[in-house]
């Protein structure tokens, strides 16, 4: 029993120690035990580039850091799901930091075949009750070197008019 114990501690020591040094700017332990979850948001959404069989979608999202401390995200993969299809996965190239109490930019672009997945016109695309197409970012941002995953989530929606060329339609 005083040996299951003892693996137990070290185990959590462990744990603790592991959290303490992969957190950029902590300073009490304490701070451990009180961080919010970070939160997400879009500020923009629009076609970047145009192809015969390839589009790609920008997103210009932004990470609210609650925290009293900076945190690393050394990995980040968001799904895009518009109009009911999914769009793909995104991933950072590089780490970035959320600093403390603050919002950080994050760039996400997605390639593929819009028309080949939403099919001839609008006859496939979900429309919401307030008469906009809805579009959803979900995914993990692990932080730390250490990879302890947070979830993020952002549901919105785009009017008909400023998704048509993402749409193909009017040209």
């Amino acid at each position: 029993m005083t040996e299951r114990m003892t693996r137990r501690r070290v185990f959590q020591l462990g744990a603790g120690a592991t959290l303490t040094v992969s957190l950029v700017g902590c300073d009490t332990a304490a701070d451990l035990l009180n961080l919010a979850q970070p939160t997400m948001r879009v500020r923009d959404l629009a076609l970047k580039s145009v192809g015969l069989n390839r589009q790609t979608i920008g997103i210009d999202a932004a990470i609210q850091n609650p925290n009293r401390l900076s945190l690393l995200v050394n990995q980040l993969a968001m799904n895009f799901n518009f109009a009911g299809k999914d769009l793909g996965t995104a991933s950072l190239s590089n780490p970035i930091e959320l600093r403390a109490g603050d919002e950080t930019s994050v760039g996400l672009d997605y390639s593929t075949n819009l028309m080949e997945l939403l099919g001839s016109g609008l006859n496939d695309v979900q429309v919401s009750g307030t008469g906009g197409v809805p579009y959803e970012l979900a995914g993990n941002a692990n932080i730390s070197r250490f990879n302890l995953p947070v979830p993020l989530r952002y549901q919105g929606s785009v009017s008909l008019s400023d998704c048509a060329p993402l749409l193909g339609l009017f040209g």
